[in-house]
């Protein structure tokens, strides 16, 4: 790299997990110590701890954008009509953060932008869902060749947020969101975008 270093700043952030639903309540929730891992009591299932989104209604959450934020919810509600859970809840935490950064006017900028989704095998409970389904009924979703992908929500997020830059699926594990940090940090530095 040549020159002076580019300056890198993180605009906006947005989470949804199992001690909160935004990001005001999730600095409460580590303040204050919180554990979102409890005994899940899943009648028949070999697991039998996790930490769960409890009742988070997405369609709710999602309805809150209807007044501030109409064009990302125009296109999330068409987009988002028959996809996973996992893939809602992506859009939920990615949408809080385009909205707590400002930039929910990128597709009149044109500016270049490109998205990295951090996690691996992030469709699990759809693939068990589909799975049980086939073993009892014979009944297989034809969706599931699409969606189970984790570059689904790749693909979903760029389309509700119009992006037409770079874009990856980043997974390590539970060092996923530093990977994703890790990255986009190079993307600025050597100016991919």
């Amino acid at each position: 790299m040549t020159g002076p270093a580019r300056r890198i700043a993180i605009t906006g952030m947005g989470v949804i997990c199992s001690i909160a639903s935004d990001i005001n309540e999730f600095r409460i929730a580590i303040r204050d110590g919180r554990c979102g891992i409890r005994q899940l009591g899943l009648p028949n299932s070999a697991i039998k701890f996790g930490a769960s989104l409890g009742n988070f209604d997405f369609d709710a959450w999602l309805d809150q954008l209807r007044s501030t934020a109409a064009p990302l919810f125009k296109r999330a509600r068409k987009v988002l009509a028959n996809t996973t859970d996992s893939t809602k809840w992506s859009v939920c935490s990615a949408l809080q953060a385009v909205l707590n950064s400002g930039l929910n006017h990128l597709e009149a900028d044109g500016e270049p932008c490109g998205l990295i989704v951090a996690g691996s095998n992030l469709t699990l409970r759809y693939t068990a869902k589909n799975w049980r389904s086939f073993s009892t009924s014979n009944q297989f979703n034809p969706r599931y060749a699409m969606s189970f992908w984790d570059t689904n929500q790749l693909g979903c997020l760029s389309d509700i947020l119009s992006l037409h830059g770079p874009g990856i699926t980043v997974g390590a594990a539970a060092a996923s969101g530093n990977a994703a940090i890790f990255q986009a940090f190079h993307w600025g530095r050597r100016r991919v975008l």
